[in-house]
């Protein structure tokens, strides 16, 4: 949040824009050419001269699916796999990981993250599993004993430090799934209904399921609107 998030509201309520929070989109307005605006969930309708649509490709048929100019990117968003992530987070007496992140090689979970602040519960640390279809149902106590044993075989200085709680965060549809053949299928930011553009990591940014992903996208379908609304305005003195 603080690498990306706040920087980024910052930004846009100093150049005067207004973010709406605990809002969900439920549908694109559009004259059957022109994307012209979006209907939030509280039935607030948003006109806009041109939308970025940032949603997951599950969400796609349900915003997009009765407008006709949009059935391909209905298609190709049903293609992608939703793949999930698993994070085990622990709470200890006393602080032993003593760099932000490593990746454990071998090991049934990818990351660790350390939290540099004491919380009340303790000193944090998360350990962090990508498709991890393979224990995304399994009990707590179960995960939880698998992170702690993970720890002690990666992290020696952790011995004899105490477990004082743990969190378990299912995320079952966390990113889509990269899968080579899935490539030609992500779409580019620009779709076939005018002033509708596209981000997410799951669009064709040329890297897997990822944050730098997501910045790709962002920045791609920012430049194309931009463009977009350049090519509308009336130059003529």
């Amino acid at each position: 949040a603080d690498t990306f998030v706040k920087p980024a509201a910052s930004f846009i309520a100093a150049h005067g824009g207004t973010i709406l929070t605990g809002r969900r989109v439920v549908k694109i307005l559009n004259n059957g050419a022109r994307c012209v605006g979006i209907v939030d969930d509280d039935g607030s309708s948003h006109r806009a001269d041109a939308v970025i649509l940032a949603v997951a490709p599950w969400h796609i048929e349900t915003l997009c699916r009765d407008i006709p100019l949009l059935a391909p990117l209905t298609e190709r968003a049903r293609l992608l796999p939703p793949s999930p992530i698993l994070s085990v987070e622990l709470w200890f007496d006393r602080p032993w990981l003593t760099y932000p992140m490593c990746a454990m090689i071998e090991g049934t979970f990818h990351w660790a993250f350390s939290h540099p602040q004491r919380e009340k519960a303790g000193h944090r640390v998360s350990l962090v599993l990508s498709a991890a279809e393979e224990f995304i149902r399994e009990p707590n106590e179960k995960l939880k004993t698998l992170a702690l044993a993970e720890i002690d075989r990666y992290f020696p200085k952790s011995r004899g430090a105490s477990c004082l709680a743990s969190f378990i965060i299912r995320e079952p549809r966390a990113t889509f799934r990269a899968l080579p053949q899935l490539g030609r299928h992500r779409p580019d930011p620009v779709t076939d209904l005018r002033g509708l553009f596209l981000a997410g990591d799951w669009t064709a940014t040329g890297l897997p399921a990822t944050i730098e992903g997501a910045v790709v996208s962002g920045n791609r379908a920012a430049i194309e609107a931009d463009r977009f609304l350049a090519s509308c305005v009336d130059k003529t003195p």
